[in-house]
C-alpha cells in the first residue's frame, strides 16, 4: 500500500526495517537494556505473521513507534519505551510468549520489556465516590455535597 508508506515517510522520524527501530529507542528516550528484548518481541510478532515488509514512525504528538507491515492500511504494532503492543485483531496474530499488557479496554495487548511494571499509566484515578457535574459551572462534585462553585447540593 504506497499511499500510507508515502504519507508516514514525511515524518521526520520514520524507518523500513527493524534494525532501524534503535533511531526510534533512542528517539522515545528508551533505556538501552530495553532495546533488544524489544526488537526481539518485534522479530517474533513479524515472524508469526509471515510478514515480508516493515515500516515504522514516530508521530509528534505521542511518544511511541508506530508500526505496520506489508499492504497494511492501519498501525498494527506501537512500541513505547516500557512495552511492546499489538493491535488485538484476529488480523493480527500473537507470538506463543505470554501476553502482560492490556491496553484501552483489551483493544491493544502486548508485552512490557525488562523492569516496567503494569498500571503505572497516567491519567487521574477513578474515585469511588459517585460523582454529579454542577449544572452551571460543570465541575465534578461528590454527590450529595455542597458545590464550592455554585453553593448548592448537587444529587
Amino acid at each position: 500500500m504506497a499511499g500510507k508508506r508515502t504519507t508516514n515517510q514525511r515524518y521526520a522520524i520514520h524507518g523500513q526495517d527493524v534494525d532501524s527501530l534503535r533511531r526510534g529507542f533512542v528517539e522515545l528516550g528508551m533505556p538501552e537494556h530495553r532495546q533488544e528484548p524489544a526488537l526481539e518481541m518485534v522479530r517474533d510478532v513479524l515472524a508469526v505473521n509471515s510478514a515480508k515488509e516493515f515500516f515504522w514512525y514516530m508521530p509528534p504528538v505521542t511518544i511511541e513507534i508506530c508500526c505496520y507491515w506489508d499492504g497494511a492500511n492501519r498501525n498494527l504494532l506501537w512500541i513505547t519505551s516500557a512495552v511492546v503492543q499489538i493491535l488485538n485483531d484476529p488480523e493480527v496474530a500473537r507470538p506463543s510468549r505470554v501476553v502482560d499488557y492490556r491496553k484501552a479496554d483489551g483493544d491493544t495487548v502486548g508485552w512490557l520489556l525488562p523492569g516496567s511494571e503494569g498500571g503505572g499509566g497516567g491519567g487521574p484515578k477513578k474515585s469511588k465516590i459517585k460523582q454529579v457535574r454542577c449544572p452551571e459551572y460543570f465541575t465534578l462534585q461528590p454527590a450529595g455535597a455542597r458545590c464550592p462553585d455554585c453553593d448548592v447540593v448537587h444529587s
